[in-house]
């Protein structure tokens, strides 16, 4: 008596999923947006539980879903870098994956360095003086400075104590690009840089772009 009237529930069940797929689809987004760093918790979980297959699958879905998962990705990444905390982690990201010359296997920047992103903003903000906005920052005419340049830090990987002590917050600031055209006439007639302690052909590398994040 008890399972045939469980079944009967089940067959009640299945019926109205039937009739109320679009109902259903809704609430089942609805849910994912609510506890969306729960279900990204569990979707990193479940591919660290086997890199090598998560991997194959995820390679095998770019090729079946072709120019359209290339869409997706560039939807997915206009839609981030749109908000302040989106660009900026784009940002650092970018910069670690060039100063790591490919060393940077596909982990988050964040691990790397053991700080979050909003540390990282709130070390910036804190340095904020009047007229400086994160429109500003992204617009070009403010950029993230390493105090000390990072052309005197050699690294391999991201282990190295180096690394660690290029990117740290305390070696981080803010720097208008006044002040960059400023170093960069600091060196007119080959005077050296006493910041860097370099020449002027080693400027670029030194206090250059390099140096920055823009």
């Amino acid at each position: 008596m008890g399972c045939e009237k469980s079944r009967e529930i089940t067959r009640k069940q299945e019926k109205w999923r039937d009739a109320n797929k679009a109902k259903m689809s809704q609430l089942a987004i609805a849910w994912q947006q609510k506890n969306r760093d729960r279900v990204n918790r569990r979707a990193r979980e479940r591919y660290a539980l086997n890199l090598e297959l998560s991997r194959a699958k995820l390679k095998a879905k770019r090729i079946k879903m072709g120019e359209k998962y290339q869409a997706m990705i560039k939807r997915n990444r206009t839609k981030m870098r749109a908000t302040t905390e989106g660009m900026l982690y784009h940002r650092m990201s970018q910069s670690i994956r060039a100063a790591l010359k490919g060393a940077k296997l596909r982990c988050k920047w964040e691990t790397l360095l053991g700080y979050s992103l909003a540390h990282l903003r709130t070390h910036l903000e804190s340095q904020f003086t009047d007229g400086m906005t994160w429109e500003r920052f992204f617009g070009g005419e403010i950029h993230i400075d390493h105090i000390v340049p990072r052309v005197q830090f050699k690294f391999d990987s991201p282990n190295d104590e180096a690394f660690k002590s290029c990117w740290a917050l305390s070696n981080l600031r803010l720097f208008g690009a006044a002040q960059i055209l400023s170093q960069e006439l600091d060196f007119v007639g080959n005077a050296p840089r006493k910041r860097c302690g370099v020449t002027e052909n080693q400027f670029r590398s030194c206090c250059g772009k390099a140096n920055y994040l823009r």
